[in-house]
C-alpha cells in the first residue's frame, strides 16, 4: 500500500498511539501497515475489486484483541467477526471499531472456536462462508496449532483466503523477559507444564498477563487458557497431534514461530491447498526494556481454501 493510504489513515495511527502508548503502538503499526500492504496479496476479494464488488463480505478474526488487523481490512469487506475469549479484549476492539467509525460492520464476539464444544454455540451460516479468516500475533500460543487451523479453515467458504501473521523463529530466547505492554486485565496462565521463570506482559490494550513460560512471547495478547485449544505454546510437553502432523519441524512450534515449511504443513493439514505463500516482514517490532531493545521479526503467510 502507497504512503497515500498510510497518511489518509493517520487519524487511525494516531489514535492507536494515544490508546496504547507510543512504544507499542509502534508494532500495532507496522501490523497495520503490512497488513494494508498485503491486502491484494491476502485476497482479490474485497469491495473495491472486481471479484468482490457489489457482494457481501465476510472477514473472521480470531483472538482478535483490539482488532488491528480488523480495523485495517473493515473498509474493504461488508462485516467483520471479531472473536476473542477476553472480555477486555472485545471491549478494546468495539471502542477502536467506534473510534474509527467502523462500528456498523465490527461486531465482536466471546467465543472459543477452536473447542469441542464450539460449533454448538456458533454454527449457525452468521460464523461461515467467510471470504478472509485472520489470526495475528496468536497462533504460537495455540497448544495445537494444526488442529487450530484445521477447525478455523472449516469456517472459510470454498476459495476463501485465510491469513496469518506470527513470530519467525529464533534462538537464544530462553532468558527472562519484561514486557510492559499495560492491559488492565488481569489473569493469570496456569499451564500444566512448568517453566523455570516468569514474564510479566503488560500489554497496552489494558489487560495483565502473568504466565510462566521458557520462552519470549512477544505478541499483543494472551488469553486465559480455561478452554479447549488451551494457547499452550506447545514446548516442554509432548503433543502427540502436533508432533504427528509437524514431524520434524515439531521442535520448531515448541522455540516459539513458524518457518515457511511450518506453515505449508499447517496450512495443508487445515485443507488450504491453493495459493500458498509465506513473507517475512522487513520491519522487526521492537519493545524497550531496560536492559535494551527487544526485536522480534514476523512474517505474513497466506493460502485458500480450494
Amino acid at each position: 500500500m502507497t504512503d497515500s493510504w498510510i497518511e489518509a489513515n493517520r487519524a487511525y495511527f494516531d489514535q492507536m498511539a494515544s490508546t496504547y502508548q507510543t512504544k507499542f503502538a509502534d508494532s500495532m503499526k507496522i501490523i497495520a501497515e503490512q497488513t494494508a500492504k498485503h491486502r491484494l496479496w491476502i485476497s482479490d476479494r474485497w469491495s473495491d475489486t472486481e471479484s468482490g464488488k457489489g457482494q457481501e463480505l465476510k472477514m473472521l478474526e480470531y483472538a482478535c484483541g483490539p482488532g488491528v488487523v480488523s480495523m485495517t481490512l473493515a473498509p474493504f469487506v461488508t462485516k467483520v467477526i471479531g472473536v476473542d475469549i477476553a472480555d477486555q479484549m472485545l471491549a478494546e476492539f468495539q471502542q477502536n471499531a467506534k473510534t474509527i467509525g467502523l462500528s456498523d460492520r465490527m461486531i465482536g464476539f466471546k467465543a472459543d472456536l477452536l473447542s469441542d464444544t464450539a460449533a454448538e454455540d456458533f454454527s449457525g451460516p452468521e460464523f461461515h462462508d467467510f471470504d478472509v479468516v485472520a489470526v495475528s500475533m496468536s497462533l504460537h500460543h495455540f497448544q495445537q496449532p494444526d488442529v487450530a487451523l484445521q477447525r478455523l479453515a472449516s469456517r472459510l467458504k470454498k476459495g476463501g483466503s485465510m491469513m496469518i501473521i506470527d513470530l519467525v523463529p529464533s534462538s537464544g530466547q530462553d532468558h527472562d523477559h519484561h514486557h510492559d505492554h499495560h492491559h488492565h486485565h488481569h489473569h493469570d496462565h496456569h499451564h500444566d507444564h512448568h517453566h523455570d521463570h516468569h514474564h510479566d506482559h503488560h500489554h497496552d490494550h489494558h489487560h495483565d498477563h502473568h504466565h510462566n513460560d521458557d520462552h519470549d512471547p512477544d505478541h499483543h495478547h494472551h488469553h486465559n487458557d480455561d478452554h479447549g485449544h488451551g494457547h499452550g505454546h506447545g514446548h516442554g510437553q509432548t503433543q502427540p497431534v502436533t508432533a504427528k502432523e509437524f514431524g520434524d519441524a515439531a521442535p520448531t512450534v515448541k522455540t516459539h514461530g513458524f518457518t515457511k515449511e511450518d506453515m505449508m504443513k499447517l496450512f495443508a493439514y487445515a485443507g488450504l491447498d491453493k495459493g500458498f505463500d509465506y513473507e517475512v516482514i522487513p520491519d522487526q517490532l521492537k519493545w524497550e526494556k531496560p536492559e535494551g531493545t527487544l526485536t522480534k521479526t514476523i512474517f505474513i503467510a497466506r493460502a485458500q481454501r480450494g
